[in-house]
């Protein structure tokens, strides 16, 4: 594939040599931006607009270019320049709320998915971009009626009931949330993120084999996620499964060995077996240290020397070394 982007960027090359011209300058744009080299393709929309300054489509690919670049602000500018030629761009609104929504300004995120719901009432995606900005405001109500509207228009978008069900979570509504995570799956049953979601609101609702149950079918389809290993290892620890949770944050310190939750949470697994007397504590203490050479928030900081401290206790009624 990129061998096709690069010998169509050498044909327009070639024509553009015979005769500069506007669409060919946006096609070798594409084409630089779909092998990720967004400056050459800054440049090349550029040189399009030099030629026809009312091509609006120049100026969103650009856009979208310095947006891939992170230069926000020149993002904005581009999709501004668009919607003063065309103010019923509907995809330059949308693409500059995305940029606003990137520089956290949800409200004029918000504004802009209105207004291309102004030109489109039937853009479920603009639904679902509005309702991601009402729920990174945490307006979460705002967020479920958009997110409901976006499936009235399209019943098929895995993605609003994901994004729903990620609202219903964080809104304490556990059972919403797992009908809307297993809606999503309809879509694609082997999607790791709806089944990691879906074992979190497990968890969060106490349901933990539930949550394994999940957990176990995410690390099937991408067995390299530690933060998964590390999910799954909570959920055996909140059934008291301690031996099941030290194996499986191993697990995710064997794929991340600067994972400081994992080496945290073994360490916590560690000491509880050590209060039921089996002789664990030099581990303990061992991943408690580990954690301290790797992080330097303060409050978390705070709770491992906790930690430290009651291992450190020679008189433990429950060591059992």
């Amino acid at each position: 594939m990129m061998q096709d982007f690069q010998a169509a960027i050498n044909d327009y090359g070639q024509a553009l040599a015979l005769k500069p011209d506007g669409l060919v300058y946006v096609h070798r744009g594409n084409a630089y931006a779909a092998l990720r080299n967004y400056q050459a393709a800054v440049d090349d929309y550029t040189q399009a607009l030099s030629l026809n300054p009312a091509d609006t489509l120049a100026y969103v690919n650009r856009g979208n270019a310095y947006a891939a670049m992170l230069d926000y602000q020149a993002a904005i500018d581009s999709y501004t320049q668009a919607l003063a030629l065309n103010p019923k761009d509907n995809l330059a609104y949308m693409h500059r709320g995305n940029t606003y929504v990137a520089l956290r300004n949800y409200q004029a995120a918000i504004d802009d998915y209105t207004r291309a719901l102004v030109v489109n009432p039937s853009d479920a995606w603009a639904y679902v971009n509005r309702g991601n900005a009402y729920a990174a405001a945490q307006d979460y109500r705002a967020a479920l009626e958009d997110y409901t509207q976006a499936l009235v228009h399209d019943p098929d978008n895995g993605l609003a009931f994901m994004h729903r069900g990620n609202t219903y979570s964080a809104l304490q509504d556990y059972q919403a949330a797992i009908e809307d995570y297993t809606q999503a799956l309809t879509f694609d049953p082997a999607d790791p993120l709806a089944l990691v979601s879906r074992g979190h609101t497990y968890a969060a609702a106490l349901d933990y084999e539930a949550a394994i149950n999940d957990y176990t079918q995410a690390i099937a389809v991408s067995p390299t996620d530690a933060s998964v290993y590390v999910s799954r290892g909570n959920a055996y620890g909140a059934l008291l499964d301690y031996e099941s949770a030290i194996n499986d944050y191993t697990r995710a310190i064997d794929i991340n060995p600067e994972y400081a939750l994992a080496y945290s949470n073994r360490g916590a697994a560690y000491k509880e077996q050590w209060y039921l007397g089996q002789p664990t504590r030099e581990q303990a203490i061992a991943d408690f240290e580990r954690v301290l050479a790797l992080i330097s928030d303060p409050d978390w900081r705070q709770m491992v020397e906790n930690d430290l401290q009651e291992l450190n206790v020679t008189n433990r009624r429950f060591v059992g070394e």
